[in-house]
């Protein structure tokens, strides 16, 4: 079980680097903004950042591990739809939308618990995501928390 105060250390580092990544998304400086998005793959997690792109959400899940792990990539993929979007590339960012909502609702399955931080941001993911983009399960679990209809 991953420690608080480490947890701690990973959500402040990660907000410095999306705060550095947003920054060089506004200065359309796409390509290090992503690249800083990838550091944090790799540096804050340890996973490489093209893991999503090779496997199913719920083999993401497990290797991601910890559902407050989970939450940390789900925010990287978000950064990541954010600067596709930025840059032009809809099919992209539509991508990482789903892919946020399935690893998170497979890390939140793993877990067995959802907490309150855990709906928080499924509520935002889910706003960024059309339901019946993503496979039968995960609509049907957003149906059964009630956040589709």
């Amino acid at each position: 079980m991953l420690t608080r105060d480490y947890m701690m250390r990973i959500i402040k580092e990660l907000a410095k680097l999306l705060k550095v990544a947003f920054r060089l998304k506004d200065e359309q400086r796409y390509q290090q903004a992503l690249d800083e998005v990838n550091r944090g793959y790799r540096e804050l997690l340890a996973i490489d950042p093209g893991m999503l792109d090779s496997m199913d959400a719920a083999s993401a899940a497990k290797v991601i591990g910890e559902v407050a792990r989970v939450r940390v990539v789900v925010e990287l993929v978000l950064a990541e739809a954010d600067i596709a979007a930025a840059m032009g590339d809809a099919s992209r960012a539509s991508t990482r939308h789903r892919n946020a909502l399935e690893v998170l609702v497979e890390g939140i399955w793993l877990s067995a618990d959802c907490t309150e931080d855990d709906l928080e941001l499924l509520e935002r993911v889910v706003a960024l995501v059309p339901v019946e983009a993503v496979a039968k399960r995960y609509r049907d679990f957003l149906v059964e928390i009630g956040l589709a209809a």
